[in-house]
Parts: C-alpha cells; structure tokens; sequence
C-alpha cells in the first residue's frame, strides 16, 4: 500500500531505521516490522491477513480509524486515504479494494478538552504554541498519556498562567524562574464556560500534568559546557532536542490535532 504522512518529522521517525531507534527504543523493530508489511501489503484487505498484526477497523468515536498492533499495550493508529472510501453492498469497508493509508495521530474527549483550553489561551494571547514530545509519541502508538509538554513562542510562564484561567477552580501554577518554565496538575476541574458542568476529566486523565516552557535557542562555546540560553524560534528549540521523538510537534493554533510541524 502507499503510505501518506502528515509530516516530515513523522515520516523519517517511521521511514528511516536510525531515526526509528530513536524515537521508539526497544519498540522500533516491531514498529519497523509493521511499517514493511503495511508497504509490502497490495491492498488492507493482505494486511489484515497478517494475524499477529491484528489490523483492524475501531469503533465508537474513533470509527473510521484504523490500528494494527505494535505490542500487547501498544498499537499504531492510521486512516484509510481513500476518497470515497470503497464500500460493500452491506455498508462495511471493501479492504480489497484499500491501497492507501495515511499516519496520524487522533485525540480523545479528555484530551481534547485540555488542548482546547491551552489552544484558546495561546490565541488570546496571540502566540505560537505547540504541543510535542512524548505526548505525540504516545498519540503514535494510539495509547493515552497524562504527560503534556508544550512550547510556545513567547513566555510559557505567561501560557501557563493564562491556560490556568481558563479551568475551574484555577489549578495552582508552578514556576521555575530560573528555567524559564512552569508546571500544573489538573483535578476534578470543571469547564470553566459551563460553571455547572463536569469536566470529562477522570479515569486516564485524572491528574494529568502539563508542563510550559517557552522556545529557546542553544549555544555553546569551546570553554564552556552550560550552553548560552536566547529566546528562539520552534525550529531553534527543535534543533536543540536530544532525541528525534523530542522534536514531533503539532501546532495548537490551527486544525489540531491532524496539523503536525516538522523542520
């Protein structure tokens, strides 16, 4: 099948073996071993024939998507890339007749819920934000994660205060001046538009934590090991980044969370 990806970054991350060993550690051969057959396979109707894979079409809110298998706890999420999408007669997918696929990634009710309250705070303030790393890594893999680290072109002190003010009751701010960067924890939170009603945060997402900290440029020089530290752009504080998984990023001022920034 011809596989399509929304970005660069995705696409080396999936495509190139060095770049995979990075990004997924101890998981990057079973990655890569699904990554060949889902290449190898003429239409998603041979890829489901691979039954340790598991490909196999989701339901309820996620209907439409599809997954395959990475690890009893892991799988890789994908959408057929195909318009119209070829039917049978009883409604349900032709997967003969599927040759292409996209990679993205897709978020849940709950997380959503967080990334629109930072999304809306990034706009008020007219900054660039992007949510990156691990979260997106996760996303991949299509397993939840309570851990959201988020980069904004500005002052993510300033962020994280406003995205605060944007939940009821405001969750406390912690601030590390000395970083640059500011952490809260989210509980039992309502939506701070609809006083009366419930968040739908809970189950996986209680206590998700979500960390700010502002894009930055890196420097060093030959007598020194602690880096000269300048506000950057996202490219400067993705170039910084150790590792290639550190460096996915999806922009939360646009259509998100299909938009994913590569460089």
């Amino acid at each position: 099948m011809k596989i399509d990806f929304k970005n660069n970054k995705i696409r080396k991350a999936l495509s190139d073996a060095r770049e995979m060993q990075k990004a997924f550690g101890i998981m990057a051969k079973k990655v890569s071993q699904r990554m060949e057959q889902l290449r190898a396979a003429p239409t998603l109707a041979d890829m489901q024939s691979y039954q340790a894979a598991r490909c196999h079409e989701l339901k309820g809110e996620r209907k439409g998507e599809w997954a395959i298998d990475i690890s009893v706890n892991h799988r890789m999420i994908f959408e057929i890339n195909q318009q119209p999408v070829p039917l049978n007669k009883d409604g349900s997918v032709d997967t003969k007749k599927i040759t292409f696929a996209a990679m993205y990634i897709n978020c849940n009710d709950k997380e959503l819920f967080i990334l629109n309250k930072i999304a809306k705070a990034a706009s008020d303030l007219q900054m660039p934000c992007f949510l990156i790393g691990g979260f997106v890594r996760d996303k991949i893999l299509g397993r939840s994660s309570k851990d959201i680290d988020i980069v904004c072109v500005g002052d993510g002190i300033t962020l994280a205060e406003k995205v605060a003010q944007k939940f009821k009751p405001v969750p406390q701010v912690s601030v590390f001046k000395n970083f640059g960067t500011a952490h809260l924890k989210l509980h039992n939170l309502t939506n701070s538009n609809k006083v009366s009603e419930v968040s739908p945060l809970g189950g996986d997402l209680e206590g998700a934590e979500i960390e700010f900290v502002g894009a930055r440029k890196e420097s060093y020089n030959y007598e020194s090991r602690n880096p000269q530290v300048e506000q950057g752009t996202i490219e400067d504080d993705q170039n910084r980044r150790d590792f290639t998984i550190n460096t996915l990023a999806i922009s939360l001022n646009k259509e998100y969370p299909y938009l994913l920034w590569g460089f």
